[in-house]
Protein backbone atom coordinates (compact mmCIF):
# COMPACT_ATOMS: atom_id res chain seq x y z
CA UNK A 1 0.00 0.00 0.00
CA UNK A 2 2.84 2.39 0.84
CA UNK A 3 4.48 1.58 -2.52
CA UNK A 4 1.27 2.57 -4.36
CA UNK A 5 1.15 5.90 -2.50
CA UNK A 6 4.76 6.58 -3.43
CA UNK A 7 4.13 5.67 -7.09
CA UNK A 8 1.07 7.94 -7.21
CA UNK A 9 3.01 10.82 -5.64
CA UNK A 10 5.81 10.39 -8.18
CA UNK A 11 3.31 10.31 -11.05
CA UNK A 12 1.59 13.49 -9.81
CA UNK A 13 4.96 15.25 -9.35
CA UNK A 14 5.99 14.27 -12.90
CA UNK A 15 2.66 15.43 -14.30
CA UNK A 16 2.94 18.76 -12.44
CA UNK A 17 6.48 19.26 -13.79
CA UNK A 18 5.28 18.47 -17.33
CA UNK A 19 2.32 20.88 -17.07
CA UNK A 20 4.52 23.65 -15.67
CA UNK A 21 7.00 23.16 -18.52
CA UNK A 22 4.22 23.18 -21.14
CA UNK A 23 2.68 26.31 -19.61
CA UNK A 24 6.02 28.12 -19.66
CA UNK A 25 6.66 27.04 -23.24
CA UNK A 26 3.20 28.24 -24.31
CA UNK A 27 3.71 31.63 -22.67
CA UNK A 28 7.19 32.06 -24.17
CA UNK A 29 5.95 31.11 -27.64
CA UNK A 30 2.93 33.43 -27.27
CA UNK A 31 5.27 36.25 -26.26
CA UNK A 32 7.52 35.68 -29.27
CA UNK A 33 4.53 35.67 -31.63
CA UNK A 34 3.19 38.85 -30.03
CA UNK A 35 6.61 40.48 -30.40
CA UNK A 36 6.71 39.44 -34.06
CA UNK A 37 3.24 40.94 -34.64
CA UNK A 38 4.25 44.16 -32.90
CA UNK A 39 7.37 44.45 -35.06
CA UNK A 40 5.29 43.82 -38.18
CA UNK A 41 2.88 46.60 -37.16
CA UNK A 42 5.74 49.03 -36.59
CA UNK A 43 7.35 48.24 -39.95
CA UNK A 44 4.30 48.01 -42.19
CA UNK A 45 1.99 50.32 -44.11
CA UNK A 46 -1.79 50.16 -44.33
CA UNK A 47 -3.32 50.18 -47.84
CA UNK A 48 -6.46 49.07 -49.61
CA UNK A 49 -6.43 46.08 -51.93
CA UNK A 50 -8.87 44.40 -54.30
CA UNK A 51 -9.87 40.75 -54.07
CA UNK A 52 -9.16 39.18 -57.48
CA UNK A 53 -10.23 35.63 -56.65
CA UNK A 54 -10.05 33.06 -53.89
CA UNK A 55 -9.34 29.36 -53.73
CA UNK A 56 -10.90 26.95 -51.26
CA UNK A 57 -8.99 24.69 -48.88
CA UNK A 58 -10.58 22.32 -46.39
CA UNK A 59 -9.22 22.67 -42.87
CA UNK A 60 -10.66 20.49 -40.09
CA UNK A 61 -13.93 19.91 -41.94
CA UNK A 62 -14.34 23.63 -42.65
CA UNK A 63 -13.74 25.59 -45.84
CA UNK A 64 -11.12 28.32 -45.75
CA UNK A 65 -10.91 30.81 -48.61
CA UNK A 66 -7.40 31.85 -49.58
CA UNK A 67 -7.66 35.23 -51.29
CA UNK A 68 -5.61 36.47 -54.22
CA UNK A 69 -5.28 40.22 -53.66
CA UNK A 70 -3.94 43.08 -55.74
CA UNK A 71 -2.69 46.20 -53.98
CA UNK A 72 -0.56 49.25 -54.59
CA UNK A 73 2.19 50.21 -52.14
CA UNK A 74 2.68 53.79 -50.98
CA UNK A 75 5.66 53.90 -53.37
CA UNK A 76 3.29 53.17 -56.28
CA UNK A 77 4.31 49.55 -56.90
CA UNK A 78 1.33 47.32 -57.83
CA UNK A 79 1.60 43.79 -56.44
CA UNK A 80 -0.60 40.72 -56.19
CA UNK A 81 -0.41 37.68 -53.98
CA UNK A 82 -1.83 35.65 -51.12
CA UNK A 83 -1.58 37.02 -47.59
CA UNK A 84 0.24 35.25 -44.77
CA UNK A 85 -1.63 34.48 -41.58
CA UNK A 86 -5.34 33.89 -41.06
CA UNK A 87 -7.60 33.71 -44.11
CA UNK A 88 -11.34 34.07 -44.74
CA UNK A 89 -13.81 31.58 -43.37
CA UNK A 90 -16.54 32.88 -45.70
CA UNK A 91 -16.54 33.52 -49.42
CA UNK A 92 -16.27 37.10 -50.68
CA UNK A 93 -17.05 38.39 -54.13
CA UNK A 94 -14.20 39.26 -56.51
CA UNK A 95 -13.76 43.02 -56.62
CA UNK A 96 -14.32 43.37 -52.86
CA UNK A 97 -12.12 45.96 -51.18
CA UNK A 98 -9.81 44.71 -48.43
CA UNK A 99 -7.63 46.58 -45.98
CA UNK A 100 -4.17 45.07 -45.61
CA UNK A 101 -0.73 45.72 -44.19
CA UNK A 102 2.45 45.08 -46.14
CA UNK A 103 6.02 45.04 -44.85
CA UNK A 104 7.94 48.17 -45.94
CA UNK A 105 11.19 46.22 -46.35
CA UNK A 106 9.52 43.39 -48.29
CA UNK A 107 6.27 44.65 -49.89
CA UNK A 108 5.29 41.18 -51.15
CA UNK A 109 4.80 40.09 -47.52
CA UNK A 110 1.36 41.25 -46.41
CA UNK A 111 -1.45 40.38 -44.02
CA UNK A 112 -5.12 41.22 -44.07
CA UNK A 113 -5.91 43.88 -41.53
CA UNK A 114 -7.81 42.25 -38.72
CA UNK A 115 -6.91 41.72 -35.12
CA UNK A 116 -7.21 37.97 -35.27
CA UNK A 117 -4.74 37.76 -38.17
CA UNK A 118 -2.18 39.71 -36.15
CA UNK A 119 -2.82 38.54 -32.59
CA UNK A 120 -4.85 35.31 -32.87
CA UNK A 121 -1.96 32.85 -32.65
CA UNK A 122 -0.38 34.59 -29.67
CA UNK A 123 -3.73 34.80 -27.88
CA UNK A 124 -4.48 31.14 -28.53
CA UNK A 125 -1.12 30.01 -27.15
CA UNK A 126 -1.52 32.22 -24.08
CA UNK A 127 -4.96 30.64 -23.52
CA UNK A 128 -3.44 27.15 -23.77
CA UNK A 129 -0.82 28.19 -21.21
CA UNK A 130 -3.63 29.29 -18.87
CA UNK A 131 -5.34 25.91 -19.31
CA UNK A 132 -2.11 24.17 -18.33
CA UNK A 133 -1.84 26.43 -15.27
CA UNK A 134 -5.45 25.71 -14.28
CA UNK A 135 -4.86 21.95 -14.41
CA UNK A 136 -1.61 22.46 -12.50
CA UNK A 137 -3.53 24.40 -9.83
CA UNK A 138 -6.05 21.55 -9.55
CA UNK A 139 -3.16 19.12 -8.96
CA UNK A 140 -1.56 21.24 -6.24
CA UNK A 141 -0.75 19.49 -2.95
CA UNK A 142 -3.64 19.64 -0.49
CA UNK A 143 -2.93 21.17 2.92
CA UNK A 144 -4.71 19.74 5.91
Amino acid sequence: MNKTKTDNATTVRTLRWLLATLAQGSFIWAGLLALNSQRFLQNSDLVEGVLLSSRIESVAEDNVYIPLVEYTTLAGQTLRGEPSGVQFTNERAPGSRLILRYAREEPRLFRLENRFALWGSAGFLAFIGLVFLAVLWLLRPKRI
